[in-house]
């Protein structure tokens, strides 16, 4: 994987995990795990919370913008779902980065 790549998946999780922790969870704690599904030609990293779900996320916070542009910057796509219990966000990219023209 390239290390353009690794740093972008990095600051995703943070950002995700940051999330679920000021967010999902009330005092009763929680639990947060992550998971990383390298396959041919894409990767899934997924950050799953079993917190209180998610409200609809805000277009235009920082957060939401953060996860977004570095998604796009590694040509991947973004799933969120919060049905039933708990948040599970999940970043699809290709392994491999395109060829320069």
């Amino acid at each position: 994987m390239p290390l353009r790549v690794a740093v972008r998946l990095g600051l995703i999780v943070n950002e995700l995990v940051t999330n679920a922790l000021k967010h999902a969870f009330g005092g009763e704690g929680g639990r947060i795990s992550i998971s990383f599904a390298p396959g041919l030609a894409e990767g899934a990293l997924t950050v799953a919370d079993n917190g209180r779900g998610l409200q609809p996320m805000r277009p235009g916070s920082l957060g939401t913008g953060l996860i977004e542009s570095l998604t796009r910057q590694i040509g991947g796509r973004l799933a969120v779902d919060s049905g039933g219990t708990g948040t599970v966000a999940t970043v699809h990219f290709p392994l491999q980065p395109p060829a320069s023209p």
